[in-house]
């Protein structure tokens, strides 16, 4: 990461003044094809202690995966920060801000000695930014204080509407609470919602049995749907135990998981463990079960796949439908290249998946990217 960070040439510029045992930095500015930083603040050298105020701006081919596959903008980041290196230490985050085209972060985070406290909210006005399946608004909240090593947390994710697949998902709420210590979890889990107008539910509880950690009083509910099972997971989190499945009308549940099918189906599946590889056995019957297999593949690449600086290359988008029998309309896509690569000028573009019925609209503008 970073790696994708620091692309090209970077140029560093300090603009300060030293004070006694205070240095104090009136502009901090570093700038590179990946990030455009500055930061203005002072440091302390007796006791040493920072106070900063830093601006980073991250284009999309520099972020980590898989934001990079699904943002086409740039990512803003601001904060005011703190930080006293003495016998306890202690670092402060007041004002955080994460700006996205689809997507805001706010809040604050402290860190005394071993012990955070942590607020931050996130708001996404489009999910189909993030997850091309979905569309509509969701938000996240999350409280986080104690030790470092396992914090009792309360996270709650929320959406008044949105649409998966073409199914309506309502009043969706997600909400996981307890300690965060994965060497001794107490984490309870719940779900709430409506999948198409039907009432769906699950809860769960993360805890240690026997010194294990197990997933217990699983349970999802959307009508006649019903999942239900245990599963105890080792050191390396490989699960052992089973889920038992009874879906009589599995194509809302297989909206929550990006899917598209139709039909019931019942059984288990057996989950263990040998000698730390897991291993999954599943017993399923079906009269009616149908999977949307119609689904083309999506492949790019560049020819050469290596240039130097200011030198071209040709990209190759493929849309593959080979595997199915019935042809498909209607598609649209659209892919940003990485930071500091543009499309050239002229363009060059072309494409062949023509119909007369529907042609199609290709648009590759110079400069952009």
């Amino acid at each position: 990461q970073l790696a994708k960070l620091l692309q090209g040439a970077t140029y560093l510029s300090v603009n300060g003044m030293a004070e006694g045992e205070r240095i104090r930095l009136q502009s901090v500015e570093a700038v590179n094809r990946g990030i455009e930083a500055s930061a203005e603040g002072v440091v302390e050298l007796a006791p040493f202690a920072i106070e900063l105020s830093p601006t980073v701006t991250v284009q999309p081919g520099a972020l980590p995966a898989p934001l990079s596959d699904r943002l086409n903008q740039p990512v803003t980041a601001s904060a005011d920060i703190s930080a006293i290196f003495a016998e306890i230490r202690t670092i402060q985050v007041a004002d955080l801000s994460v700006d996205g085209a689809s997507f805001q972060t706010q809040g604050n985070a402290s860190l005394s000695g071993e012990d955070v406290e942590m607020s931050l909210a996130t708001s996404i006005s489009d999910l189909q930014s993030l997850v091309p399946q979905a569309s509509g608004a969701a938000e996240v909240i999350m409280q986080a204080n104690g030790p470092l090593t396992g914090p009792l947390i309360d996270l709650e994710a929320s959406s008044d509407r949105i649409e998966v697949n073409g199914k309506r998902i309502e009043d969706l709420a997600l909400a996981v609470s307890g300690a965060a210590n994965m060497d001794e979890p107490d984490l309870t889990l719940t779900l709430s919602g409506a999948v198409d107008g039907l009432p769906i539910s699950g809860d769960g509880r993360f805890h240690m049995v026997d010194d294990q950690r197990v997933l217990e009083e699983f349970r999802i509910e959307n009508g006649d749907n019903q999942i239900i099972g245990q599963l105890a997971f080792d050191d390396a989190f490989v699960p052992s135990g089973e889920l038992s499945f009874d879906l009589q009308e599995i194509r809302p549940l297989a909206a929550l998981a990006l899917q598209e099918a139709n039909g019931s189906i019942s059984g288990s599946a057996q989950f263990s463990n040998d000698d730390g590889v897991a291993i999954a056995s599943l017993k399923a019957s079906s009269a009616d079960l149908v999977v949307a297999t119609d689904r083309p593949g999506f492949t790019k690449s560049f020819a050469p796949s290596s240039v130097p600086f200011g030198s071209r290359s040709i990209l190759t988008l493929t849309v593959d439908n080979t595997a199915n029998a019935a042809a498909v309309s209607s598609l649209q896509f659209s892919d940003v290249l990485p930071a500091g690569m543009v499309i050239a000028d002229p363009a060059m573009a072309s494409t062949d998946c023509e119909s007369t019925a529907s042609p199609a609209v290709l648009a590759a503008i110079p400069g952009t990217n």
